[in-house]
């Protein structure tokens, strides 16, 4: 009985150090959601005692050509792989935040550095269209990703839908979370004040939303925040009616502005749409969300309960849930309680717990050791 035990392996370390490798802010690079998601992966981390480290996988894409681009993708990943190997020293394990079609190309290669390394790889993937690009993938890239990423210690979606749709123990649900402060401003008994908050793209239904304003009674707005991308012009959002927009605000600056709005419009049709960041900032700040069945929006938006669901696409929809909510203050005030309630169920310090739990229990699988050349 001795030999057996003494056989038996000796346990890891206790899970101190961790190396976060993914999309972080930088000056020169439109700040987005999945940006936000991550950097706050570092700051709970850190703020529960663990020692971070991280690498930045932000490349600044957005005016990049094709050639440019294709360039921009190759460095950074020659880059990150080889500080991967050198902080993969001073680590416990590593978890990588990465796009749905980033990881059938970066994710091979991250996996086989971390598995070299001997360390455990956590790989978290954004949006909601992963199961879509597998499938849709060559049939080498998807057998590549089916014998590597998802072969990690952990896989975290943030949706059910993803769960579902990738039937393996490694894949576990972890959502989109935010601890946004509720403004100062006491709430609304009437809505007057809607925002749109993401990157202005046609396919997050930005021109439904202009033509939908338009029509609105007397006294209320829409004011848009964010980025304008490729396939939006700035002058489509001067001069127009009940509009206005703010540009682009840092994300500390984002609940403020919140705070000084009645509800949140989010007509989107973009593809990969999985449960953006906005929309648990937007329930948690008490604003009723009005925004398309498409994705995986209806997974957080509950209609009639949280907020409302319209058609992609639909400008009368659009334009009639608006309304509804500017003319009925009861249902509003309703909406909003929802809309608090629903957010509360995403916040950071709710989720936190789970987090370092599936973080120490893919510490505690242990790395298969490499074959004897």
């Amino acid at each position: 009985m001795m030999s057996s035990e003494l056989s038996q392996p000796a346990p890891p370390a206790p899970l101190r150090r961790i190396l976060l490798v993914g999309p972080l802010p930088e000056r020169l690079d439109v700040i987005g959601g999945t940006k936000v998601v991550f950097s706050g992966y570092v700051h709970s981390l850190a703020a529960a005692g663990y020692s971070v480290r991280t690498i930045s996988t932000t490349r600044p894409l957005k005016q990049a050509g094709p050639l440019k681009r294709a360039w921009l993708n190759v460095s950074t990943l020659v880059r990150v792989l080889f500080r991967l190997v050198v902080e993969s020293r001073r680590v416990d394990m590593v978890m990588f935040g990465v796009s749905s079609y980033a990881a059938l190309s970066s994710g091979p290669p991250i996996w086989a550095v971390s598995r070299m390394m001997r360390k455990p790889l956590v790989v978290r993937i954004f949006g909601g269209d992963f199961c879509e690009v597998l499938a849709t993938a060559p049939r080498w890239r998807r057998r590549l990703a089916e014998a590597t990423i998802l072969q990690t210690e952990q896989v975290l979606v943030e949706t059910q839908r993803l769960v579902n749709g990738l039937p393996r123990p490694e894949v576990r649900y972890f959502p989109n979370v935010r601890d946004t402060r509720r403004g100062r401003r006491p709430p609304s008994r009437a809505c007057r004040r809607f925002i749109f908050l993401s990157q202005l793209r046609p396919e997050k239904g930005v021109r439904e939303a202009i033509d939908a304003a338009a029509q609105l009674p007397e006294g209320c707005t829409l004011t848009f925040v964010g980025p304008i991308m490729p396939g939006m012009q700035a002058t489509e959002l001067q001069g127009r009616k009940n509009i206005e927009y703010l540009g682009t605000l840092p994300p500390e600056e984002v609940p403020g502005v919140l705070a000084q709005h009645d509800a949140f419009v989010f007509p989107t049709y973009y593809p990969g749409e999985g449960i953006p960041g906005a929309l648990v900032e937007a329930l948690q700040c008490g604003l009723p969300v009005i925004a398309s069945r498409w994705g995986d929006v209806p997974e957080l938006i509950e209609n009639d309960k949280s907020g409302l669901l319209v058609s992609p696409r639909s400008t009368n929809e659009l334009r009639d849930a608006m309304r509804l909510l500017a003319d009925d203050d009861v249902l509003f005030q309703r909406l909003a309680a929802g809309a608090l309630a629903r957010g509360d169920q995403f916040r950071t310090g709710v989720w936190q717990k789970r987090l370092e739990e599936l973080l120490q229990e893919a510490h505690g699988a242990r790395v298969p050791a490499r074959k004897a050349a």
